[in-house]
């Protein structure tokens, strides 16, 4: 997890040495991690330490891991992989505001979490211009917030991380059910 912050929380964020960060980060995922990647780390714990809604260093270890896992590591914002008939599936999908022809490749998942579907694209405003889900101060704004306010699933992280529980498996319903919830509660704990 996350080094000790060196000051506590204030409206400055989170300190704590990035150096010393991303070295652990390389040793206990085994990896060296590229200029890219280490640019990603840095953008994001920015980005946290700005929200004044981060009130944990749980719920940044975990919005990390979150990341590493749905980006595939590279800590930058992509586009759900798959060719255009993959996304076949997500055609006329009512429960993601599907309902136009196209809108399952239109509005595949792009982003640091893979924001999927034509509501949750207008619930950012990006309905017009659905790349912009890849700019990463807009990727960062969806993943940091929706998962505080429950905006993906209605699961929030002070469900799953307060002064008395932690529970990383079961945070994963903040984004996706329980879809590799054991891998991203591993990274988590790393």
């Amino acid at each position: 997890t996350i080094p000790s912050p060196t000051v506590p929380p204030s409206k400055e964020g989170f300190h704590f040495d990035r150096v010393i960060f991303l070295a652990t980060v390389e040793a206990l995922f085994k990896v060296k991690l590229s200029e890219s990647q280490k640019s990603g780390f840095n953008f994001i714990l920015d980005k946290v330490a700005l929200s004044l809604n981060i009130v944990m260093l749980d719920w940044i270890a975990y919005i990390l891991a979150t990341i590493w896992h749905e980006v595939d590591k590279t800590m930058q914002p992509i586009t759900e992989y798959g060719s255009r008939s993959y996304f076949d599936k997500y055609e006329g999908r009512a429960t993601l505001g599907n309902n136009q022809p196209g809108d399952g490749y239109k509005f595949r998942g792009r982003g640091y979490v893979q924001l999927t579907g034509r509501s949750n694209y207008t619930k950012e405003g990006l309905q017009d211009d659905p790349e912009k889900a890849l700019e990463p101060t807009i990727a960062a704004r969806i993943i940091i917030n929706r998962m505080i306010s429950g905006g993906f699933t209605g699961k929030k992280l002070v469900q799953y991380f307060n002064n008395i529980t932690e529970n990383p498996v079961g945070a994963r319903a903040i984004v996706n059910g329980k879809d590799s919830a054991q891998t991203i509660a591993n990274h988590y704990y790393k």
